[in-house]
């Protein structure tokens, strides 16, 4: 408990330099979620996104999480693992719209070209 004031430290940056980005980022978690509404396989219910972060289930699209994700850093775009078949991606500061955008674009290929084809 001794570093906890450094991790305090960065908390309280962030509430002093950063509270008007967030609404920003929980925008961009808004339009990501609102995206994978309707993509072959993916189960997502965009009312449950309050923050920055998005997580949503591929079980449908017979693939493991570990091979969703490196298809989509393939294509340039990095998200986490959450579970077998469950993926999070998290918009920060460091995110532009156009990011978004392009995030977007990439989530509609890799989930489209999985029910077109029968392997990446």
């Amino acid at each position: 408990m001794r570093q906890a004031g450094i991790i305090a430290a960065a908390g309280l940056y962030a509430l002093e330099h950063n509270i008007d980005r967030l609404a920003v980022d929980h925008r961009h978690a808004k339009q990501l979620a609102g995206a994978l509404v309707g993509l072959p396989g993916v189960r997502i219910t965009p009312e449950h996104v309050e923050t920055n972060i998005v997580v949503f289930d591929i079980h449908e699209t017979a693939r493991t999480a570990e091979d969703v994700l490196d298809r989509l850093k393939a294509e340039g775009l990095l998200l986490g693992c959450f579970g077998p078949t469950t993926l999070r991606a998290v918009t920060h500061l460091d995110i532009s719209n156009s990011q978004i955008e392009q995030a977007c674009a990439i989530l509609k290929k890799v989930f489209t070209h999985i029910f077109k084809r029968s392997s990446f």
